[in-house]
């Protein structure tokens, strides 16, 4: 009898477990019983049983159709927890990647290679692919409500109040000595942010009546309040209205208190 090339399925008497797989005899009825790597002992400790599927020409041509339809077996069993195959060719099951993954990131973090190495993360490339990157991550923690979106509103807020005065002192310095973000921009380029910040901060204070707008922070500085010329219209501090008034001749009671 004449070797042949055929797709096969591995079973098992004791757990409902497969494996798909092709193989090419050395001689016929070899004996093959599949060549698992992940999942080797189950081999050993179960009873496996092989099923052939089917037989393909012992050519090349052969081959290559066996081939196509194993991967057409396992394609649809590759994340299925009790099919035991963790590849169809250069695709891998989940499960395998996520252990790939744990064990690639736990190496470059102890040889500092890679994504991990200080040079690189100083690197343009680097800052790049944190940008062009941000989107997608901040869509997956939405998605999957992790990270800052698994907090309440609370925590949120309280996080936020934590990081203002923690990470500001920390982070503000940094990137002023790195020149990035804010302090990477030209005065020109800085105008406009200070205008936008100044404007939304300003009505922040004032909806939540603090700094200037807090009725106690003027009862104590008298100097931050405005005060209108009832004849003019001009709007000045206490003192500053008091000049103007004094220099225009106009009596300094001529006055009322801007809100």
């Amino acid at each position: 009898m004449q070797p042949r090339i055929y797709t096969y399925k591995i079973t098992f008497e004791e757990i409902p477990h497969w494996y798909w797989g092709v193989h090419k005899e050395k001689r016929y009825n070899d004996g093959y019983m599949g060549s698992p790597i992940t999942h080797k002992w189950m081999w050993e400790f179960y009873t496996p049983r092989v099923q052939i599927l089917e037989v393909f020409p012992f050519t090349d041509e052969g081959w290559d159709q066996a081939v196509e339809i194993e991967r057409r077996l396992i394609l649809p069993d590759l994340n299925n927890p009790l099919c035991l195959n963790e590849r169809c060719g250069p695709k891998s099951s989940r499960v395998s990647c996520s252990k790939g993954g744990i064990t690639g990131s736990a190496k470059t973090m102890r040889e500092k290679t890679g994504i991990h190495n200080p040079a690189f993360r100083e690197s343009e490339e680097f800052k790049q692919m944190l940008l062009d990157n941000a989107p997608k991550g901040g869509q997956r923690s939405r998605e999957l409500k992790a990270g800052f979106h698994s907090l309440s509103k609370e925590e949120r807020v309280e996080n936020a109040r934590k990081g203002g005065t923690v990470g500001g002192r920390t982070a503000g310095p940094r990137n002023r000595d790195l020149k990035r973000g804010f302090f990477g921009q030209s005065e020109d380029e800085q105008r406009p942010n200070k205008i936008a910040g100044g404007k939304i901060t300003g009505g922040l204070n004032k909806k939540l009546k603090r700094g200037i707008f807090d009725p106690e922070y003027l009862a104590n500085h008298p100097q931050k309040q405005k005060m209108m010329c009832t004849l003019t219209g001009f709007i000045s501090s206490p003192t500053g209205l008091t000049k103007y008034q004094r220099r225009n001749g106009i009596d300094t009671s001529n006055r009322v208190r801007v809100e």
